[in-house]
């Protein structure tokens, strides 16, 4: 089985983000809307440049026009764009070869047919279930819906979406993880991607090392219990 990546989001420094690297974090999110975590276009590429070749870039958005998605992207060299908003699949059609991750909220009315479908467009490379709190696209530190990020990661299985290889689309998941319970979601949902931010914090945008290092050794220990030992990229 793969391991599980680790990505660290709400960077906000290029210190925090060697920190990150150096705790063996294996993604850097960078906030690209409003809120205490968002960074200016000059920090981004700032960061970028401090990590670029040790870790993978994150810029997360949210119905943004695509033009300011692609300049960014760019401009900060980002592997991926992470799309926290209301989204559809013909805004990510528009985003060309821009590999996504997009956030969904698998809420009482949230249709799984439609999350698969977003699924299969050829440039999602990740689905990230999040937690659900009105008037919030993220950050809130409440703990996403385990039981159905599973069924949804088990209907990904059925559809071959996991399958490693070219065309891998992996299933994320973020909702105050940290230290204490990133170990029980790893067994308890089985993802490809854990996504930490509000629980490894001493404040909102700074990140608190010894936090980011035990999340990290959670996740591993659980790995190695597991036998989960090869990376997909």
């Amino acid at each position: 089985m793969s391991a599980v990546l680790v990505k660290v989001c709400g960077i906000t420094s290029p210190d925090d983000a060697l920190a990150c690297v150096a705790e063996g974090v294996d993604l850097i999110g960078l906030n690209f809307v409003g809120g205490p975590r968002r960074i200016s276009l000059q920090q981004g590429v700032d960061i970028s440049k401090a990590v670029l070749g040790y870790a993978r870039l994150v810029g997360v958005f949210a119905d943004q026009h695509v033009e300011e998605i692609q300049s960014i992207a760019a401009r900060c060299s980002l592997d991926y764009v992470q799309l926290h908003g209301f989204e559809d699949q013909e805004y990510i059609s528009k985003l060309g070869n821009l590999r996504v991750i997009k956030a969904v909220r698998l809420t009482e009315n949230c249709s799984l047919d439609e999350v698969l479908g977003i699924a299969q467009l050829p440039n999602v490379s990740y689905l990230l279930v999040d937690a659900y709190k009105k008037g919030k696209l993220g950050g809130t530190g409440q703990l996403a819906n385990w039981p159905k990020a599973a069924a949804l990661r088990a209907a990904m299985d059925e559809l071959g979406l996991r399958s490693p290889g070219y065309g891998f689309r992996g299933l994320a998941i973020a909702g105050g993880l940290g230290p204490g319970n990133v170990g029980r979601c790893v067994e308890a949902v089985g993802p490809d991607m854990v996504d930490l931010n509000s629980a490894v914090e001493n404040e909102p945008g700074k990140k608190d090392r010894q936090k980011v290092a035990s999340a990290v050794l959670e996740v591993r220990g659980v790995e190695s219990n597991q036998g989960r030992i090869d990376r997909i990229e």
